[in-house]
Parts: structure tokens; C-alpha cells; sequence
């Protein structure tokens, strides 16, 4: 029993590592107005950054297709693969999840086993990175997929920026309303994000 590892550029995974366990990434389209570019394969996350600081309308981003799915499972198939362990971003992010597992029941060349990361980012790269160095060791899905689940019940990530201008672009004014008083005032807020809580809170360099 041969099995693959796909995940998306949601993880942020290191190429050079998803090689080496031969996972296989595949790209999140971003949309500026009406140009569309492929996460890390035709804008680098340095491209990103400067176009969101130059640009007035924020971007929005489309999830992998199911068409962008099955052209990876023919290929693997065809490397003769016979399963494919499939860890995307969070189902409290994207639809992608429902999508695939709705899909996953007409593929017939691979058994597909779609993996809801509940999470994103160094959280989805952990849970590849966990699954691709367990198939390389020759398991399985039957093996591969409780240690998945155990990994992503002990796993919590925290964010903090440092500016919360991008957020207040599509965010209500109401939504946060000490935003206005602080930077009146002059204090600088930062926001705070837990995976385990999806609110977001404020604070202050003084609090």
C-alpha cells in the first residue's frame, strides 16, 4: 500500500521539505481586482506584502477546486499511488473540507481520505509534515490518521500583529468599539488571535 500526503499553501510548508517527504502542495488563488495568482507559485509571500500595501481593495482568495484535486490524484495514481491522505486548511475557514469529502466519493483511482486540520499555517505544515515522514516509513491511512487526530488535539496556535489596519478595512467600525478612543488617544492596539478561540482581542503595549 503506497500512500501520498496533499495538503495546500495554507501550511506554508517549506518546498524543499515538502519534497523530502513528498507531499504534495497545492496553491490557493489570491485575486487582486481581476488579476489572479497562485499562492507561492506566481507571488511570493514578499510579492503579497507589497501589493496589500499598495493596493485600496483588499484581495480575496478562492479555495483548491475539485478540478485542481483530481489532476493531483491522477498523478499520483499514475505513480502508483493507492491513497491519498488529504490535510487542508481549518473547516471554520473554507468550505474546502465538506467540498472534498463530497467529492471524494466518485474519484476511483485513488481512495481519498480527506483530513480537516482544524487549523492553518505551522499548525497544517506540523500535521503533513507528521503524515508524510509516517508514509515514508511505509504505513498507511489505517496508521496514519489517528496519530493525525492525536497531533491535532494537542496542537495550539496563537497569532499577534502588531497593526490592526487591514483588519479594520473590512471590518465595522462597531465591531471593536474602543478601536476609535485608542488611536484618538495615540496608543497603538495590537490584536490577539488563539486557534482554540476564534475571537479576536485588543491590547495595548501598557496593558
Amino acid at each position: 500500500m503506497k500512500t501520498a500526503v496533499i495538503t495546500d499553501s495554507a501550511s506554508y510548508l517549506d518546498p524543499v521539505v515538502a519534497a523530502q517527504y513528498n507531499i504534495t502542495v497545492l496553491p490557493i488563488t489570491i485575486i487582486f481586482g481581476t488579476q489572479e495568482y497562485h499562492d507561492g507559485v506566481d507571488i511570493t509571500s514578499q510579492e503579497f506584502l507589497k501589493k496589500l500595501a499598495e493596493t485600496d481593495k483588499l484581495p480575496t482568495t478562492a479555495q483548491v477546486t475539485m478540478a485542481q484535486m483530481q489532476e493531483a490524484f491522477d498523478t499520483l495514481a499514475d505513480k502508483g499511488y493507492d491513497e491519498a491522505i488529504c490535510v487542508n486548511l481549518s473547516s471554520g475557514i473554507t468550505s474546502f473540507y465538506e467540498n472534498l469529502v463530497a467529492y471524494s466519493r466518485q474519484v476511483t483511482n485513488i481512495k481519498v481520505y480527506p483530513f480537516d486540520s482544524k487549523i492553518a499555517s505551522a499548525g497544517e505544515a506540523d500535521l503533513c509534515l507528521l503524515a508524510g515522514k509516517v508514509a515514508e516509513n511505509g504505513e498507511n491511512a489505517d496508521v496514519i490518521i489517528p496519530k493525525l487526530e492525536q497531533l491535532r488535539d494537542s496542537i495550539h496556535v496563537s497569532l499577534v500583529v502588531d497593526s490592526l489596519d487591514h483588519l479594520s478595512r473590512f471590518l465595522h467600525h462597531q465591531r471593536f468599539g474602543t478601536n476609535g478612543l485608542l488611536s484618538e488617544q495615540g496608543i497603538r492596539p495590537r490584536s490577539w488571535y488563539h486557534d482554540r478561540d476564534p475571537r479576536i482581542y485588543q491590547f495595548t503595549d501598557d496593558s
